[in-house]
């Protein structure tokens, strides 16, 4: 993200003032980047929260400006839904006051703006002249860093339709768009953001870096102007159901902000409103609105936490700690994958029988790896959590954030205690080895070459295991090693400095205790081979079912020379 995902997080549409006023106009539209805060001044909009539109309406800058303005639209549908350079007509033309706005569009539904630089109809109509406003508004993810690709093309062909613009004679206008509203599945688990508020901030910032490019460019902050409505007036709905769209609202309040960055003047009361708008919400966007072109230093990306949530030695989704009359303990990775250190604490959710790894406090451990109070920008940092696998039980754990996108996250726990014995199947020793919830256990070899895979067996349940052996036969090309069960003798070395595990017999496998088997692959030729190495076995209570079981698949992909 400029913050997280998600990120990416990874997701397209059809797409008029006396002689003399004239050089105060164009100094306003010159200091849309470098003077915002006096245009803003100029505008009203110091003054939007408890000035009503009656005492905006009389302005000594209504006039400041050539009496008609010739303005052309480059987009696809956040132009064209609702008829944005249409709306925007109406509202000069009953303003009451000059300047009058006279549009023109090129639009494709999903355009991006190479796909409207590879069609040539836009870069025609610029050379034809006599626009005095080109307006450049992006897909509505092209822009985005948190999405693989799209960032740089955005650059680099909105930079070729400024430039000619200028040559033109135009202002590059630059539309900053909105964020997709809360419940989109781009802020999902997975998704590119952690929340509407992050993928504003990285959509003004590239408009906003774009705009710096031409001394006189313009920003139409309307995005700017969804997010400060949604805050003040959440119950004005501003995007349709599809989360993205624009309602008759949304347009009507980018087409205020349009005639305010382009006039700098607010929108007078008595301009036209569209039939389905409401006129006390139409006053309370007229106010919002007047953001205009008052975007381009949005602050840096606040810190965003990005729940890389994984147990780390699963690989994959955490914190179900299974059965186990043991305790367990899996970690969350946390990432700060936004522009400002994250303060983190924990908000005292874990209750019995989730505790704390190592001590009981939090992160769960010491050290290097384990999250700090506040982690930096890039940084990622590990918590450990406990199951002591005293009861069956379901909790969570929350932590709360400060400086970050969300205050806080929440991850659901759960853990299944057992009374008996439990012997699990897994690609590596201890608890943090892959069971059947990771997919099959996976070996590969050449045609007539045979390869061997160890398999660890431990007994996580209360009882010692009294028995056990194989149950359902191996199916060819697996095999075990030595060509019975368990598939060797003696025991085996593993890592470095090795640790040491006997091969499994029938004796007795104590709580806790590991042993372990081989199998062997040999496959007869290409192709994909699957079985099961399946355990029957008994406690002082009797046999257990189901059996233990691990799913094997074998992966020949070449032959012999």
């Amino acid at each position: 993200m400029l913050g997280d995902a998600i990120v990416t997080l990874r997701v397209l549409f059809k797409s008029q003032g006396p002689k003399g006023a004239n050089v105060l106009v164009a100094f306003a539209a010159s200091c849309a980047l470098s003077c915002s805060a006096s245009n803003a001044a100029d505008s009203g909009s110091a003054d939007a929260g408890d000035a009503p539109d009656s005492a905006l309406m009389d302005t000594g800058a209504a006039d400041a400006g050539p009496s008609t303005l010739r303005v052309l639209f480059i987009g696809n549908s956040y132009t064209y839904v609702n008829d944005l350079p249409g709306m925007l007509s109406k509202i000069a033309a009953t303003a009451g006051s000059p300047p009058t706005i006279t549009t023109d569009e090129v639009v494709q539904g999903g355009a991006t703006l190479e796909d409207h630089w590879g069609n040539g109809v836009a870069q025609a109509k610029i050379a034809q002249g006599n626009f005095t406003h080109v307006v450049l508004q992006g897909q509505s993810l092209e822009p985005l860093t948190s999405l693989a690709g799209p960032q740089a093309t955005f650059f680099d062909y909105a930079r070729r339709f400024g430039d000619l613009s200028v040559k033109a004679g135009a202002q590059p206008t630059l539309f900053v768009t909105w964020a997709r509203a809360a419940g989109d599945p781009i802020y999902g688990p997975g998704g590119a953001f952690v929340s509407p508020q992050q993928m504003q901030d990285e959509l003004t910032i590239a408009y906003a870096s774009v705009a710096k490019l031409w001394p006189r460019s313009i920003l139409a902050c309307a995005g700017e102007a969804f997010r400060r409505s949604t805050t003040q007036y959440p119950g004005i709905v501003l995007q349709q159901s599809d989360l993205s769209h624009p309602t008759v609202a949304g347009t009507y309040l980018a087409a205020s902000t349009f005639y305010v960055a382009l006039t700098g003047q607010p929108v007078p009361a008595q301009s036209e409103v569209p039939a389905a708008l409401s006129a006390p919400d139409a006053a309370r966007l007229r106010e919002v609105a007047q953001v205009g072109s008052d975007c381009a230093n949005t602050p840096p990306t606040k810190g965003a936490i990005l729940s890389d949530v994984a147990d780390v030695a699963h690989g994959g989704p955490p914190l179900d700690f299974g059965t186990t009359a043991l305790p367990i303990s899996n970690q969350i990775q946390l990432r700060n994958a936004g522009g400002a250190a994250v303060g983190i604490r924990d908000a005292m959710s874990l209750a019995p029988p989730f505790v704390w790894t190592a001590g009981g406090a939090y992160p769960g451990g010491w050290g290097a790896g384990f999250c700090p109070s506040s982690l930096a920008p890039g940084a990622s940092c590990l918590l450990s959590i406990t199951y002591t696998g005293q009861s069956s039980a379901s909790g969570q754990l929350t932590l709360s954030f400060t400086d970050a996108y969300l205050p806080s996250a929440t991850w659901a726990l759960k853990g299944t205690t057992t009374q008996r014995a439990l012997l699990s199947v897994s690609d590596m020793p201890g608890f943090y080895g892959c069971t059947d919830t990771c997919g099959p256990s996976s070996v590969g070899a050449n045609s007539g070459a045979t390869a061997p895979l160890t398999l660890f067996v431990m007994n996580r349940g209360a009882l010692p295991v009294t028995a056990f052996g194989e149950g359902t036969l191996l199916s060819p090309p697996f095999a075990w090693g030595g060509g019975a069960f368990p598939g060797g003798v003696g025991s085996v070395i593993v890592g470095s400095p090795g640790a040491v595990f006997p091969y499994c017999s029938a004796a007795a496998l104590g709580v806790g205790e590991e042993c372990v088997v081989t199998v062997t692959f040999s496959p007869p030729g290409v192709g994909t081979y699957t079985s099961a190495v399946n355990l029957t076995y008994s406690d002082a209570s009797g046999p257990i079912l189901p059996n233990a079981n691990r799913n094997l698949q074998g992966q020949c992909s070449n032959l012999p020379p």
